[in-house]
């Protein structure tokens, strides 16, 4: 009798032993992984995610669910993209996501505006400090890179860009310009995500230290001499630019006698090739 009881408790006593090893499995297999919700609604884009390797075999995602839609396809890649356009979507329907996924990583949603009001992109009007351009950025920007552009010699040039992820802190960004004598001109240009023409207001800087650069000589035989630096552009009576750069004396003993116009500064005048 005594044995039957001492049978009996360790019996009881493996039995809770079992189940307390089998929770404790199961709270661990839990634990390893993490669900996380996404609402918004459906604006015609469609939704990138990053998704990071575990291991050589594994990735971040397990599983993924929209509006009651398991997703299965793409999830052993770093590049997921969410295809709504094939889940027969009204526009501004409702979108519910619940990502699934390993507790020891992150996935990146890479556009979540996609799911955000269309807000439409502008710029700031730029604002010039000595050689640096500066603006701010408003709604939902495109890929394309912003130029930056310079009113320079009787037209409207692009004279750097800017990469929208090069940017200085949230939505601000700067660039370098070379200013000349008198009245520069900027606007700042992209194209938005409906691939429309954006551009910003015009700004106009008169730089107080910069004088006008004199031209030494229109009759010139083996160097071009300026007053100091400048970016200058040569170009044949064709107009077919043969030397272009920025420096105070070009040489021209290799080119032909006659004429050529002579972009520098802010002036376009004839010089004759002695």
């Amino acid at each position: 009798m005594e044995f039957k009881i001492y049978k009996g408790i360790k019996r009881t006593i493996y039995t809770f032993s079992l189940l307390f090893f089998l929770i404790s499995v199961s709270t661990l297999v839990s634990a390893q992984n993490k669900t996380d919700t996404i609402n918004g609604k459906y604006y015609g884009e469609n939704l990138y995610i990053f998704n990071p390797s575990v291991n050589d075999t594994a990735f971040c995602i397990k599983s993924i669910i929209v509006n009651f839609d398991t997703i299965s396809e793409q999830l052993e890649s770093n590049a997921i993209e969410l295809d709504f356009s094939t889940m027969n979507l009204e526009q501004k329907e409702d979108i519910t996501i619940l990502i699934y996924y390993d507790s020891v990583c992150n996935y990146i949603l890479v556009n979540f505006e996609a799911l955000l009001p269309p807000n439409p992109f502008k710029f700031s009007s730029p604002k010039i400090r000595d050689n640096t351009i500066q603006f701010y950025i408003y709604g939902t920007p495109s890929d394309y890179d912003y130029e930056v552009q310079q009113f320079k010699w009787g037209k409207w040039e692009t004279v750097n860009e800017v990469n929208p992820l090069d940017t200085i802190r949230p939505r601000y960004y700067e660039a370098e310009v070379m200013l000349h004598s008198g009245d520069n001109k900027f606007r700042l240009f992209t194209t938005n995500l409906k691939g429309e023409e954006v551009y910003s207001r015009e700004s106009t800087y008169r730089p107080p230290y910069l004088k006008q650069v004199e031209l030494e000589s229109e009759r010139v035989k083996e160097e071009i001499v300026f007053s100091r630096e400048t970016e200058f552009r040569l170009f044949d009576e064709n107009n077919t630019m043969i030397k272009s750069g920025v420096q105070r004396y070009v040489d021209v003993k290799d080119l032909e006698r006659g004429k050529y116009w002579l972009k520098f500064d802010n002036q376009t005048i004839q010089i004759k090739k002695r």
